[in-house]
């Protein structure tokens, strides 16, 4: 009843949103992401996405993931072009885009309705923009946060 009551006032098979703050939630993969992989130069990022991450409610009744949505907080004044990254659930890359106005990019990966798990974005080393870059590296400096929206629906 509580469900329906929800979807009610939702619209049903409308999306809920969870917003994780990467680098406060998960700092330890925070800090391995702006690190080259040391064989590839590649940036992982391995997020372990529980169940426990959402609300009771979408615990208890089950829940699908729909929609990944990855904001990257960029320092004041930085003009980054578009570049791509893959999510592990998706076979096609996505683009970070300038969006939000200035400092944030965003990519989004629909996921049709899959499972919290363990999931990886990756950022090939081909792909950080220069303006990104100090020494041919990804600047950390450079990067102010990155956000994690999550789209689910409640089963």
């Amino acid at each position: 009843a509580l469900v329906d009551g929800l979807n009610a006032i939702q619209g049903e098979g409308q999306p809920l949103a969870l917003l994780v703050s990467v680098h406060d939630a998960f700092p330890n993969e925070w800090k391995r992401f702006l690190e080259a992989d040391a064989q590839t130069g590649d940036h992982v990022l391995e997020l372990p996405i529980a169940a426990d991450h959402f609300p009771y409610l979408a615990r208890r009744n089950g829940l699908a993931v729909t929609k990944a949505s990855f904001v990257i907080m960029l320092e004041p004044d930085l003009e980054v072009a578009s570049f791509e990254a893959r999510l592990d659930l998706v076979q096609s890359p996505e683009a970070f885009v300038p969006a939000f106005g200035d400092g944030c990019m965003v990519a989004s990966f629909a996921l049709g309705g899959v499972q919290p798990d363990v999931w990886e974005l990756k950022i090939a080393d081909g792909e950080i923009p220069e303006a990104l870059q100090s020494d041919g590296a990804l600047d950390p400096e450079k990067l102010a946060g990155l956000a994690l929206i999550l789209h689910y629906t409640l089963d």
